[in-house]
């Protein structure tokens, strides 16, 4: 009779390097759904600001590199009226017919839990590039 385990093994193949680093991270930093609020809360943030920051130079850009930088985020918009978007997001958040998670949270929560996945999540990388034993 054959051993069990054997069998199994034949089976079963090995776990990529993406896997086992994937794993680690789920681990030592936090499942998807953890992450994905994360990620979730840091986008809306910085959707908000960069609304803040297109209607800014659409208002009151006050030199040439200013203006450059609203024609390169108005030429990514592809087509759209990006600076009428952003003041139709903003005047959303502002009513709070859009609320960001990020604000519920509070924005000093939310910079101090990605700072520290980022972190973690690095850490974990750098274990994978250098061992431990080796550095």
């Amino acid at each position: 009779m054959e051993d069990l385990s054997a069998i199994v093994s034949q089976d079963v193949p090995e776990p990529s390097e993406k896997d086992v680093l994937r794993h680690a991270i789920e681990a030592q930093v936090g499942d998807d759904k953890a992450l994905l609020g994360t990620l979730s809360d840091v986008s809306g943030a910085l959707l908000a600001f960069l609304a803040i920051r297109v209607i800014c130079l659409a208002d009151h850009a006050s030199n040439e590199a200013q203006r450059q930088e609203l024609d390169l985020l108005k030429g990514i918009a592809g087509g759209v009226d990006i600076v009428a978007k952003c003041r139709e997001f903003l005047a959303a958040v502002q009513s709070g017919n859009v609320v960001l998670t990020a604000a519920v949270k509070g924005v000093d929560g939310v910079l101090a839990e990605a700072a520290e996945r980022s972190t973690r999540t690095a850490e974990v990388l750098r274990q994978a590039v250098v061992p431990p034993e080796q550095s």
